[in-house]
């Protein structure tokens, strides 16, 4: 009974890290995305109430949208890029450095170093490959 007890007291961190917490994320950006668009309808119905708005349509192109530049994307990129590559590479170093000490630790730190530097990798890609675009259509858009 008290191995079963220890058995599910290991599990839960691990499943609350690969369950809950990506699901409290959907859920909070979800939750976020659903005030702005309350807030907007709300705007909208005070506007259409005060008979300030002739035309619903022009009016809802005008409400202010909070959408990213270019330029805001691509250093978000790089940024998340550099941080997760700067995060994978120490810990597969130190899962060399601890092979021979514990297995267990030496093998965890070097599933999550090389997951997070692959994804630190492809995002540093991504941005690479986007600047490129970027410069290109600037560019042609000179001549």
């Amino acid at each position: 009974m008290e191995y079963l007890l220890q058995e599910i007291a290991d599990a839960i961190v691990p499943v609350s890290i690969v369950v809950v917490l990506p699901v409290l994320i959907v859920w909070l950006v979800t939750r976020c995305k659903t005030n702005r668009d309350n807030k907007n309808a709300e705007i909208l119905m005070k506007a259409v109430e005060n008979n300030s708005v002739q035309d619903v349509d022009k009016f809802l192109v005008g409400l202010p949208k909070q959408s990213k530049s270019m330029k805001q994307i691509m250093l978000n990129r790089l940024l998340v890029g550099c941080i997760f590559a700067f995060a994978g590479i120490p810990l597969m170093i130190l899962g060399i450095v601890n092979n021979g000490l514990n297995d267990d630790f030496s093998s965890f730190c070097w599933i999550v170093g090389s997951i997070s530097a692959a994804i630190g990798l492809a995002y540093l890609v991504v941005y690479r490959v986007t600047r490129k675009m970027v410069e290109k259509e600037e560019n042609s858009s000179e001549n």
